[in-house]
C-alpha cells in the first residue's frame, strides 16, 4: 500500500483537506490516492513539473474513483489556475448499482477514465485534482490512480515555443535563430531574409524600412543595399539611400558612394588621378588636383583649372602660375594700370593704359578704339625753324 512519504517525496504530490492521517488506501484491488472517507469536500491533490521540453499541447489523464453518496457532482481539473473541463460527473441514478469497492454498501460506485487535452507551452505545470463536493468525506469521498502528463513536444531543432509540430510551427526559435513571419508560414533561421534584419532582442526577422533592400534595423538610416537607382550612402555613421551620391562621392559598380580622394571635389574613382573638379587652392590638371600648376600652365582662380592661356581680365603670372586680374583692363601683360593690352567696354587704349577720353596731343583712332600720339605734328614743328631759313636762303637767289 501506498504511504505518505511515497505520495509526498516519491510521486511529489501535494495533497490538501484530507480526512485520515493515510492519503493513500486499498479500494479492493485498486491502490488510490485518496479514498473511502479520506477525500471529500475541500480536498485536492496537486502535482507540478518542472523542466518540460518546448511543447504546444498537454494531455491529463487518470482514473477516477468516486465513493459514497454523490448527487450530481464533478471532477475538476486545473492547469496553472486554468479550470480544464472534464465533462465527468456522478450521480446514484446513473451510476452502477452493482460495482461496491470499498465504500458504503448503500451507495452506488463508479471507476471512471478522465482524458483532457489543453493547449499548454510553458516549461512547467501546475496540475490540481478536485472536486465540487460539499459534503463531509463520510458521506461521499474519491481517489484517482494512474496519473499520467504527456505533451507534444516541439521541432527541438527550430523551436523554442510552437504551435504545432513541425519546424513551420514555431512561435520563437532556439537562441541561435530567429523567427521569420513573413512571407509564408513561421520558420527559424539562421539569416533572416532580404527585406528583413536580425532583432537580437526578440530573435525575430522584422521587416525594413521600405527604403532598404537589405538593412540591420529598423530605420532608414540602418540600409545594407538600395533598391535599383538608388545609392548606399555610408556617412557619419548613418547608412541610407539616395537618389544620387554627393559631389564629394562616386558610385562604384554596386551602387555604393564611396568618398573621394580628399584633394578632389568631384571624383569618378577613389584615387587621387580620378578628380573631376578641384576646389581652390587646388587645380584641375590631368585628373590631379594640384597646388601648382606645371611648366606652361597657369592656375584660373574662376574654374579652378590649369590653362594654357588666361583668360580676358588675367594674365599668366609666371611666378606663382597662377592667372592675375589686370588692372582696368581687357587684356594686359602684368600688375599695374599701365601694362594693359586692350581696353573694356568704351574704353580707349593710349599708352598702355585704359581711359575714357584722350588726352591733349593723342587722337582717337576709333576703329582700333585707341588714343594715337600726334607724332607728325611734333616732327613739323621740330623742323619749321630750319625749313624757314632754308626758304629764306633761296629767296636770295
Amino acid at each position: 500500500m501506498m504511504n505518505n512519504t511515497f505520495i509526498d517525496a516519491t510521486q511529489g504530490f501535494t495533497v490538501s483537506g484530507a480526512s485520515t492521517a493515510n492519503y493513500g488506501s486499498a479500494c479492493s484491488t485498486y491502490y488510490v490516492v485518496g479514498g473511502p472517507s479520506n477525500f471529500g469536500s475541500g480536498s485536492y491533490v496537486l502535482k507540478n513539473y518542472t523542466g518540460l521540453k518546448a511543447h504546444f499541447r498537454a494531455r491529463v489523464t487518470f482514473f477516477f474513483l468516486k465513493i459514497g453518496n454523490w448527487n450530481n457532482q464533478n471532477v475538476t481539473v486545473t492547469a496553472d489556475t486554468v479550470n480544464i473541463p472534464t465533462s465527468v460527473s456522478f450521480s446514484s441514478t446513473m451510476d452502477s448499482t452493482v460495482m461496491k469497492l470499498c465504500g458504503n454498501s448503500s451507495y452506488t460506485e463508479a471507476i471512471r477514465p478522465v482524458d483532457v487535452v489543453f493547449s499548454h507551452n510553458s516549461s512547467t505545470l501546475e496540475l490540481e485534482i478536485a472536486t465540487d463536493l460539499t459534503v463531509d468525506s463520510s458521506v461521499a469521498s474519491w481517489g484517482i490512480y494512474d496519473l499520467s502528463v504527456s505533451i507534444d513536444v516541439c521541432n527541438a531543432v527550430y523551436c523554442e515555443t510552437c504551435d504545432a509540430p513541425t519546424a513551420s510551427d514555431c512561435l520563437s526559435c532556439i537562441s541561435s535563430l530567429f523567427l521569420q513571419t513573413s512571407p509564408g508560414p513561421s520558420t527559424c533561421q539562421s539569416l533572416c531574409p532580404d527585406g528583413d534584419y536580425s532583432d537580437s532582442s526578440t530573435k525575430t526577422c522584422p521587416t525594413c524600412n521600405s527604403s532598404c533592400t537589405k538593412c540591420s534595423g529598423p530605420s532608414s538610416n540602418e540600409c545594407l543595399s538600395c533598391p535599383n537607382s538608388m545609392y548606399l550612402l555610408v556617412l557619419g555613421g548613418t547608412f541610407t539611400c539616395v537618389s544620387s551620391c554627393p559631389s564629394n562621392y562616386y558610385s562604384d559598380s554596386d551602387n555604393n558612394c564611396l568618398p573621394c580622394d580628399a584633394t578632389c571635389t568631384t571624383c569618378n574613382g577613389g584615387l587621387p588621378t580620378n578628380c573631376l573638379v578641384c576646389t581652390l587652392p587646388r587645380y584641375f590638371m590631368g585628373g590631379l588636383c594640384v597646388y601648382q600648376c606645371p611648366s606652361s600652365y597657369f592656375g584660373d582662380n574662376s574654374t579652378a583649372t590649369c590653362i594654357l592661356n588666361c583668360q580676358d581680365t588675367t594674365f599668366g603670372y609666371n611666378v606663382s602660375k597662377i592667372c592675375c586680374p589686370c588692372n582696368n583692363c581687357q587684356t594686359c601683360s602684368g600688375f599695374g594700370a599701365n601694362q594693359c593690352i586692350s581696353c573694356t567696354g568704351t574704353q580707349l587704349l593710349q599708352d598702355n593704359t585704359c581711359v575714357t577720353n584722350c588726352s591733349a596731343n593723342y587722337f582717337l583712332n576709333q576703329a582700333a578704339s585707341t588714343c594715337d600720339g600726334n607724332d607728325f605734328i611734333s616732327i613739323i614743328i621740330f623742323f619749321f625753324p630750319f625749313i624757314l631759313n632754308i626758304n629764306n636762303y633761296l629767296k636770295k637767289f
